[in-house]
């Protein structure tokens, strides 16, 4: 048997239940914690967890470009940098507007 999702609605677990579960078969059910599932509510990483983490790192292929390429990002870097001081002024007075 496969693990089923649902959601509490009403106070009540809505799932939808293949027609090969027998009549009355028991069932577990625990409500799944997102966070802990990304690790952030276990306090710090343990030396393994570091080392895996660390392991998996090694394994990625840096990132890359031709000169063509590495030109392009720059100018777009460039350009972003230009667009962001040049309309500085204008979004400050937006956000100032919204914390009066």
């Amino acid at each position: 048997m496969n693990a089923l999702k649902g959601i509490v609605k009403n106070r009540q677990i809505v799932v939808e239940v293949p027609t090969d579960w027998p009549e009355g078969c028991e069932v577990v059910i625990e409500p799944v914690n997102e966070l802990k599932d990304m690790g952030d509510d276990e306090g710090p990483m343990t030396e393994e967890e570091i080392k895996t983490v660390l392991a998996a790192m090694d394994q990625i292929e840096p990132l890359l470009m031709t000169p063509k390429e590495e030109a392009q990002w720059k100018a777009d870097l460039r350009s972003q940098r230009e667009h962001d001081m040049a309309t500085f002024e204008e979004r400050a007075e937006k956000l100032k507007r919204i914390w009066e």
